[in-house]
């Protein structure tokens, strides 16, 4: 009796199986290649191409290895963010201990780990974006939307660098709940998320307008508030002090990387003030908050209300990614700060709430100044204070874009709307472009001035030039390339640069033709010597003077006037 009813139990899974890939055949290929892609990219690629290579995962493996002494999150020292996520990869560094490190670089069993568990919920993310575009859209354009997603970059270079991940993850897995009206559990994700984040709870008031019953909507609440209470306890019961401590950060912090911040005359990226280990910081400011943040706050919440208490038919799913579009896009411009990796939890509400042109020049253009800003800025030109302005202004009418973007979905304005918003954002996209290039020439320019004057041979090659001006020498013969890479952005345009190789066929003859061409030249003799070179030169050119520096000396030479020929 046991094998009859197991086969038929078999073969509907089976059955069911075949269906799901008949059904959604073009997304599970698509989903294969989106997972190899993300596994190889955080097992094989390292973050920050050649302008910055470093990740928090560096940080992580930091605080993780406070473990070694016996300390661990939210029992010993306290974080920015909540328990959960340090716990999780505190335990995973305890696992990678297991194994044998790798001696090359020991950070990479802890790296792996913790990459392939985010990974995991990055698929996930990709997952729900597709089953969520599928309630409000036929499956043509469902597939479409997972394909804008996969083809996106900021959400696989946050993959490498942050957790984000995982927090999106429960913001997203919230969102299809509520909108398959599961309120209880939609509520559940929610609360993870904000014992991961705070960020996913934002959605919370969405879900209360959608659902459209009273217990529908305590159940929600009651499911995101047991959640919390429930993944809380034992981190209260261990120390409440240090537990509050990251919600108490996050009200206290002071402003980063937006236009508040810079009217408080703050342009560099957010830190939280404070020792990790003092249980008693009370302020964590990095700098004086000046504006009115009670009326700030006040301002943004009444501009919510309304727009909240609007008559919204919100059986139309639709306008609840509308709705939710408009609240996560509103949050990001109320606060006070702004990381490049938040960006991650507004681009899957842009596909979804505007899937055509205008989706992705938001897309494309908040990511653009994403990478402007970091590493760009931080990293290249943090003094150039006016170019970061200029981000955090496009950045913010960008937002400001998707918050009206939401508005439309929401309140089902007319095409000819639509229209007037399309042309409006294509002269903003216009304006984007003709700053970006325009900056791009002006950094350009201060790039090369801040690297001249840092360049330690500043001075030799100063000298150089006046002497070139003189008439004194117009060729200079390094002996190695790497001083020639160093030297030739700034005295290719007023000498003429050769490397010396004697390592080469004919060496000599294309030394010979080079020197004779001109009446003198400046041997710059690098960290290696060449004999050879050295040879060469006594036979056949004379000193007419020297220069010494702090790192060397310079040699103007002639050739004599009957070379000798060495190989005679």
């Amino acid at each position: 009796m046991a094998e009859r009813s197991t086969v038929p139990a078999t073969e509907a899974v089976s059955n069911r199986i075949r269906a799901l890939f008949q059904e959604h055949g073009d997304f599970i290929m698509l989903l294969v290649l989106f997972a190899a892609f993300r596994v190889m990219a955080v097992l094989f690629f390292r973050p920050g191409g050649y302008i910055r290579d470093w990740s928090d995962f560096t940080v992580y493996m930091g605080t993780a290895g406070l473990s070694d002494e016996g300390h661990y999150p939210s029992i010993n020292y306290w974080l920015e963010y909540p328990p959960l996520f340090p716990w999780l990869y505190t335990g995973l560094y305890r696992l990678s201990l297991l194994i044998p490190p790798w001696m090359e670089d020991p950070r990479l069993w802890f790296y792996a780990l913790l990459s392939l568990v985010l990974t995991l919920f990055e698929i996930g993310n990709f997952v729900l974006v597709y089953a969520t575009a599928l309630l409000v859209r036929d499956q043509g354009k469902a597939f479409r939307t997972a394909a804008f997603y996969a083809a996106l970059f900021v959400p696989i270079f946050v993959l490498t660098t942050l957790f984000d991940a995982i927090p999106l993850f429960f913001m997203l897995l919230g969102l299809y709940l509520m909108l398959k009206d599961r309120a209880g559990t939609s509520g559940i994700a929610l609360g993870i998320g904000f014992v991961l984040k705070i960020t996913p709870i934002i959605l919370l008031p969405v879900a209360v307008r959608k659902l459209t019953t009273l217990p529908q909507r305590v159940r929600h609440v009651l499911g995101a508030v047991l959640c919390i209470l429930v993944l809380s306890l034992p981190f209260l019961y261990l120390d409440s002090h240090l537990y509050l401590m990251p919600f108490r950060s996050a009200l206290g912090r002071s402003s980063w990387e937006t236009l508040w911040a810079v009217a408080e005359g703050y342009f560099s990226f957010g830190t939280v003030g404070g020792s990790r280990f003092d249980r008693t910081v009370a302020d964590f400011s990095t700098h004086p908050q000046t504006l009115p943040w009670l009326l700030i706050s006040l301002a943004f919440g009444l501009i919510y209300l309304w727009f909240y208490t609007r008559p919204v038919d919100y059986r139309d799913r639709s306008k609840v990614l509308g709705l939710a579009t408009f609240t996560v896009a509103l949050f990001m411009l109320y606060s006070k700060g702004y990381s490049p990796q938040f960006l991650v939890y507004l681009l899957p509400f842009i596909l979804l709430c505007c899937l055509s042109w205008r989706g992705i020049a938001y897309a494309v253009g908040l990511s653009l100044l994403n990478f402007l800003e970091q590493p760009v800025y931080f990293v290249l030109f943090p003094d150039q204070r006016a170019f970061f302005v200029g981000i955090l202004v496009f950045r913010t009418l960008l937002i400001s874009g998707v918050a009206i973007e939401g508005l439309l979905t929401m309140l089902s304005q007319p095409g000819q709307t639509h229209k007037t918003w399309s042309r409006a954002l294509a002269i903003g996209m216009a304006a984007l472009l003709v700053w970006t290039i325009w900056s791009g020439v002006t950094l350009s320019q201060a790039y090369y001035d801040a690297r001249y004057q840092s360049e330690p041979y500043r001075v030799s090659m100063t000298y150089l030039k006046e002497e070139a001006q003189a008439g004194n020498g117009t060729g200079v013969l390094l002996t190695d390339s790497a001083t020639y890479r160093r030297v030739y952005p700034f005295l290719h345009q007023a000498l003429d640069l050769r490397v010396a190789a004697t390592g080469r066929p004919a060496w000599q003859d294309d030394l010979r033709d080079w020197t004779t061409a001109r009446q003198s030249f400046w041997l710059w003799r690098g960290e290696r010597t060449d004999p050879d070179l050295e040879a060469w030169l006594d036979q056949n050119a004379r000193l007419v003077k020297s220069q010494p520096f702090d790192w060397g000396t310079l040699f103007l030479l002639a050739m004599k006037e009957k070379p000798e020929n060495p190989s005679k």
